[in-house]
């Protein structure tokens, strides 16, 4: 059987495993949330062209973000502000 998305991901972050797997589905996955940061500019950059980021797909990620970081006790107010400052340019 195969390993959800998930599993491969913790997998090759935890233990160094399913590397090929979880550099297909997650593009050179990063290791720490810190790691992240580096990655979005280059991301925004190949999707911008795509226009998939219209102002009512931006609320619903913004919404959504909202929703799980309350979920997961992390709503801070920094990470309220930050979420708030998401825009499409």
């Amino acid at each position: 059987m195969d390993p959800s998305i998930t599993k491969a991901y913790l997998d090759f972050i935890w233990k160094g495993e399913t590397t090929n797997l979880a550099g297909s589905l997650y593009d050179s996955p990063v290791i720490s949330i810190g790691g992240i940061k580096d990655r979005v500019g280059p991301i925004l950059d190949r999707y911008r062209e795509m226009k998939w980021h219209t102002p009512d797909r931006l609320k619903a990620v913004k919404t959504t973000l909202i929703e799980t970081n309350r979920e997961l006790g992390a709503l801070t107010p920094q990470v309220r502000e930050n979420i708030d400052n998401i825009t499409t340019k």
